[in-house]
């Protein structure tokens, strides 16, 4: 069992997708990391590029044994190296503006706008309909 199954197993991810998306993600930067902050990065790349959350960040923050800094930086560093594009979410970004109630309103005109222009960048979809939103509610 690889190390990485085992840190897994440890967070009683079972799922084969997200195993299988880590090991991969970490067999591509293990040369460039630290052995342990590195498997916790690949879990969450994995878990947030196949959007499933069976662990929070906090958790793998606290098992990687490095500083929030260093995660980010380090996370930010894999991604790149990887080459991977998270897709921002209207969850992800009313949360962190905290217009939780705008949710429901930018899902329904993302949808309507993605029918009508399915080749537009779906980040900048997410990021134009959000702000059109909030501005149309008086945020």
């Amino acid at each position: 069992m690889d190390s990485i199954d085992k840190l897994l197993k440890r967070f009683m991810i079972t799922n084969k997708e997200i195993s299988d998306t880590a090991n991969n993600y970490h067999r591509k930067i293990q040369s460039y990391f630290s052995d342990t902050s590195s498997k916790c990065i690949c879990i969450d790349l994995a878990c947030r590029m196949l959007k499933q959350s069976p662990v929070t960040q906090t958790s793998l923050l606290d098992v990687s044994g490095i500083k929030i800094t260093a995660y980010k930086k380090q996370y930010n560093q894999i991604k790149q190296l990887l080459g991977l594009e998270i897709p921002v979410t209207f969850e992800e970004l009313s949360v962190a503006l905290g217009a939780t109630s705008l949710k429901k309103d930018c899902e329904i005109i993302y949808e309507q706008i993605n029918e009508r222009m399915p080749n537009v960048s779906k980040s900048i979809l997410v990021g134009a309909v959000f702000y059109c939103v909030c501005k149309a509610s008086g945020m």
